[in-house]
């Protein structure tokens, strides 16, 4: 079966994949622990899995130096020049690492899937009954007696008439009981009455009482060969279960019957227990449709059978009829799932790139939000006749004594740098204008630019120009705040929208239930 073979193939490529996956997990296993040592797990959430990338990246020799020029721009910025190259290959081990572990995942839903599809239609092959149909006959099967203690004796086989040819034909399933070859009258009498009862008389109670409105169809729960006798207390079914007549609009009481049936099978007899069942107004059917209905139920009864076939007709009233025994379906679904999977996974690759742009725009909106702080009191200090590389300092020094989780905010680590640099023998000016680049915001690089300018040439009036840039930063701030309470306020319409219909429901209900 074609889908079939999909399926394996779909199994071999997965189970494939998932090996290895697995194989570039234990290789790359502790070899590069002390290379990743410096990583944040909050910054990299999946850092214990980081090596396979950094091993695939190994074993295949992928380029990773030259990179994405806007992504280069970014580490840039983020951890400098100097750690750009570590960092891009660190990026593209996550995004390799992450695409393995969901290409692992998906691999192991799709073997999971693909080997329950495959289980499910070998169990519809094995339970399908070791009959043969050929040209409309089957042999009965031979007596069995682990065959007769499940089902009573019998083997239920669907088979499927095509009545008819072209776009009229019709379709028509029929559940067909087929006896074994022998077993004593009595014992079949026995067996009948039980199977009666039990599977049509209690089974279809409740259609009973809704009422039925064609022929009562029990023929075909008669098993093992036995005869069934309808007996009524009312005139319209005969003893084979026929409608005779219809009931009359306004003897409804005459609708109700009280029947119970008579089995028996050489000199064997039993009566089943009693039942009732309404009747309703026929619906019609083709001549041909009711013809091979009729054919089924005298087949049911053990009619039109010898000892070794059942013969089903091929043509009524003109119309030929294709008899066809249901063939198992295979479903499986595997294949769609693993390339929608495939899909989603290179989605996932190209959402880390975006979120290096989002650590770029929290870096920057960090440094906006602490840089009044931090101007407001570099002016104070310089007024106090500190010069620039002493005042930072001494602010570096305060915030890493009182808050030390404050001093590790981007504004504090890059002012960090810059000392860092003129200690190591870099011009102060310049440092201060690397900073500003650094930080890439109007108000920093403006500062810097002002701060090397008063080093290299004066300025009459510095303080009061930091003054200035203090004030501006401070109604930057105020602006940036006022922006954000906006947009909360815009979010919160929707759930204040929700509230109010709770209100109105609660309000509303009492007055409705009592309409």
């Amino acid at each position: 079966m074609y889908e079939l073979l999909i399926s394996y193939i779909t199994l071999c490529i997965c189970i494939f994949v998932a090996v290895v996956i697995l194989l570039f997990f234990f290789l790359g296993l502790g070899k590069y622990k002390n290379m990743l040592k410096p990583l944040n797990k909050k910054e990299f959430a999946l850092l214990s899995f980081i090596h396979m990338g950094m091993k695939f990246i190994d074993v295949f020799k992928i380029s990773y130096a030259k990179g994405n020029r806007k992504l280069r721009e970014q580490f840039a910025e983020l951890y400098g020049d100097k750690y750009t190259p570590f960092y891009l290959k660190v990026h593209l081990a996550n995004k390799l690492s992450t695409v393995m572990l969901c290409a692992l995942l998906v691999c192991c839903l799709v073997v999971y899937n693909t080997l329950g599809a495959i289980s499910v239609y070998k169990e519809k092959i094995q339970e399908s009954p070791p009959i043969a149909l050929e040209n409309g006959t089957f042999n009965r099967p031979a007596f069995d007696e682990k065959v007769f203690a499940e089902s009573g004796g019998v083997i239920n086989i669907s088979v499927e008439a095509l009545i008819g040819e072209g776009g009229k034909a019709i379709t028509r399933t029929y559940d067909i009981s087929v006896p074994m070859q022998s077993l004593p009258d009595e014992e079949c009498v026995k067996l009948a009455v039980h199977y009666l009862e039990e599977n049509y008389i209690d089974a279809y109670y409740e259609t009973f009482n809704a009422g039925i409105s064609s022929d009562l169809n029990f023929s075909k729960f008669v098993i093992l060969g036995c005869k069934a006798e309808l007996i009524t207390d009312k005139p319209y079914v005969d003893s084979t279960g026929k409608l005779t007549k219809k009931p009359l609009d306004n003897e409804p009481e005459e609708v109700l019957q009280n029947a119970s049936f008579v089995i028996s099978k050489g000199g064997f007899e039993q009566q089943t227990k009693d039942f009732t069942f309404m009747l309703k107004p026929d619906s019609s059917l083709s001549a041909a449709v009711k013809e091979m209905d009729k054919s089924v139920d005298l087949i049911n009864k053990g009619k039109g059978i010898d000892e070794t076939t059942v013969a089903l007709p091929q043509e009524l009233k003109k119309v030929p009829i294709t008899l066809r025994l249901p063939i198992a379906s295979y479903e499986d679904s595997s294949l769609s799932f693993l390339m929608g999977s495939i899909v989603i996974l290179i989605l996932i690759a190209m959402s880390l790139d975006s979120d290096v742009g989002n650590k770029i725009k929290r870096k920057r909106m960090e440094i906006q939000r602490e840089f009044p702080d931090f101007i407001t009191k570099f002016a104070l200090l310089m007024s106090c006749g500190l010069t620039a590389y002493d005042a930072i300092r001494r602010i570096l020094k305060e915030q890493q004594e009182h808050d030390a989780a404050h001093s590790k905010n981007p504004l504090m680590v890059e002012l960090d740098t810059a000392i860092r640099e003129i200690d190591l023998g870099k011009g102060e000016a310049t440092a201060y204008e690397d900073f500003g680049l650094r930080c890439r915001i109007p108000l920093a690089m403006k500062f810097s630019s002002a701060l090397a300018q008063n080093l290299r040439r004066g300025s009459e009036d510095f303080t009061g120009l930091l003054r200035a840039q203090s004030k501006e930063a401070w109604e930057i701030r105020k602006s940036d705040v006022r922006a954000k309470g906006e947009q909360a306020a815009t979010k919160l319409i929707f759930p204040m929208l929700l509230s109010v219909i709770a209100v109105i429901a609660v309000v509303l209900y009492p007055a409705m239930a009592q309409l």
